[in-house]
């Protein structure tokens, strides 16, 4: 699943259906395809001053046939990698499915969701909360998966951060984190600033032609973790508001990022219809360092300590007990130095 990193907008490119239920298009249902998110680029893309530039580079694969005799699937994946590829943009997407997609409502006419239904999206996913322990020499341990909205996440967020309340130090795992949105990003950095609200990653919305501020809550359910280190577990499938939760903490100098570059995705967007089977990931806005002006898309955010995703974990919990040892009294140092003798052995 690709997710935005903030709020989806609702903009629809509606067109004809141009294909059957057959799994493999023809040449002229492909470029009627092409030419149809092409378009949906030009009109709504946040650099949409690239868009000939991308369709040049689309229409000479075209040309050249990398699209000749693929399935439609394969010619969804294709496309997809040559547009993240002419853009430098990795929240581009083409999907394909077999089914016909739903005409979607105008926006006029689509319904508002309710507070139960927005709570219902992530429930069953556990808001992304998928592991919380306590590892050994009281480090506490976070893994989650997704930024989900912040109203729905707020109570399954406190119980986290309550669990942990009482640890040393704190590893947050984002190594499957797929992103999601900004208010969550903000919520969860929000455990870890103390005193006045903190002015966070904004996000310039090309529709709305406005950056949209994102700022840390000064209210929280659960308690706040500070004053004590925090570690954040990275991998190159880091993507889009987990890397904006990283950024931010690495700004504010809350944390320490161990792991792999992250993915490099900062332009959130919304998914697209282009036709019964079709539909575009655009992205149609980009994240903005509010002192920068800069972010991190096509780069990613590089490790303070750079390690494979796969050892980022002991790494982590190593960096935390030499941590914990530097203040503990001498019982304590000789407890710490065992355990991290023994994971030492390990990785």
């Amino acid at each position: 699943m690709r997710a935005t990193i903030f709020t989806i907008l609702t903009a629809l490119i509606i067109v004809s259906p141009l294909h059957a239920q057959s799994a493999t298009l023809d040449r002229a249902a492909r470029h009627t395809v092409i030419e149809s998110v092409l378009k949906a680029i030009a009109a709504g893309y946040v650099y949409s001053g690239n868009a000939p530039d991308i369709a040049r580079e689309i229409h000479q694969h075209e040309e050249g046939g990398a699209y000749d005799t693929a399935s439609s699937k394969e010619f969804a994946r294709r496309l997809t990698k040559d547009l993240q590829s002419a853009a430098h943009d990795l929240h581009f997407e083409i999907d394909y499915s077999s089914d016909a997609l739903p005409q979607e409502p105008t926006a006029s006419s689509a319904p508002t969701p309710t507070r139960e239904e927005r709570f219902d999206a992530g429930r069953d996913d556990n808001y992304g909360f998928r592991k919380i322990e306590i590892l050994k020499g009281n480090v506490g341990y976070v893994a989650f998966d997704n930024f989900y909205r912040a109203e729905a996440i707020g109570e399954t967020l406190a119980a986290a951060m309550d669990f942990v309340a009482n640890t040393d130090a704190l590893i947050l795992d984002l190594r499957n984190n797929d992103g999601g949105r900004a208010d969550a990003v903000a919520l969860v950095v929000s455990y870890f600033v103390e005193g006045n609200p903190q002015e966070l990653v904004g996000i310039y919305w090309k529709p709305l032609a406005k950056t949209v501020e994102s700022f840390t809550s000064p209210s929280i359910r659960g308690r706040k973790y500070l004053d004590r280190n925090v570690y954040l577990l990275t991998s190159k499938d880091t993507v889009s508001a987990a890397e904006a939760f990283c950024y931010n903490m690495k700004n504010l100098k809350l944390a320490t990022q161990v792991g792999e570059v992250t993915a490099g995705a900062a332009n959130p967007g919304s998914m697209k219809r282009i036709d019964d089977h079709f539909s575009l990931f655009l992205p149609t806005g980009r994240a903005v360092d509010p002192a920068t002006g800069k972010n991190w898309e096509g780069t990613g955010i590089n490790a303070d300590v750079a390690v494979s995703a796969a050892d980022s974990l002991g790494k982590a919990h190593i960096l935390a007990l030499k941590a914990i040892q530097e203040k503990a009294d001498a019982n304590k140092r000789q407890r710490l130095e065992e355990i991290v003798r023994k994971l030492g052995e390990k990785n």
